[in-house]
């Protein structure tokens, strides 16, 4: 990680706690960043996706931090396309989508209330196979029969790629001795085993300056 750190532009500018944490992070892959306001969040994650090997990359917003995002993005990581989907035109991010869904590499950041009045949104998401999903200011799901909280889930949990060749052709319903009934893609003929081989997202990072804020469960919907 330490010789991987001095080929992109934060290396040699990020703090001491940003690069343990996103190191940290890039081993869990999956973590929960509680940091205090200030201390430069979006930094570590920029730099968490880099040392995970992140190409196809999903963040989730509030409306009003998009620019903000976007911004910190092409400072410190000017190797990365970023794209902000939202205030777009619903021609406009479609069109997009379909494109994303043949890009090797890009970086989206959506708001978390796009999906809102276009449950289709989430389909088309989900069928771009993103590889990590960030989400900030993630106390906004914290209450998990909201929008946010069902739409950030749907994308995470969706069984839409092969985790061997990549394809979205599996038998939903394959019987395996020993583990049941589970999937089995048709291309290559992976059998899954666990939850999640079948998921394009491998990377998930919440992040909060509050994971908790008034009871220690306020974190379990963030887990």
């Amino acid at each position: 990680f330490d010789e991987a750190m001095l080929k992109y532009e934060w290396g040699s500018k990020a703090k001491p706690h940003q690069k343990d944490g996103a190191k940290k992070l890039a081993i869990a892959k999956r973590g929960i960043l509680g940091d205090k306001r200030g201390l430069g969040k979006t930094l570590t994650s920029i730099a968490w996706a880099d040392l995970s090997g992140s190409r196809k990359v999903l963040c989730i917003v509030p409306n009003d931090v998009r620019g903000n995002f976007v911004r910190e993005v092409n400072y410190w990581a000017p190797h990365r396309s970023v794209v902000d989907l939202g205030g777009m035109s619903k021609i406009q991010r479609n069109a997009l989508l379909d494109v994303f869904k043949d890009l090797p590499d890009i970086f989206v950041v959506i708001n978390y209330e796009a999906w809102r009045k276009d449950n289709k949104l989430l389909q088309q998401l989900i069928a771009c196979k993103f590889d990590t999903v960030i989400a900030d200011e993630a106390h906004m799901l914290k209450e998990m029969d909201t929008n946010a909280f069902r739409g950030v889930k749907t994308i995470i949990h969706a069984e839409n790629s092969c985790e061997v060749c990549g394809s979205d052709n599996f038998d939903p319903s394959y019987y395996q001795s020993g583990y049941g009934y589970t999937k089995r893609c048709f291309d290559c003929g992976f059998v899954q085993s666990k939850f999640g081989e079948f998921c394009s997202v491998k990377n998930v990072l919440p992040m909060t300056g509050t994971p908790i804020l008034n009871k220690p469960q306020d974190i379990f919907p963030l887990l």
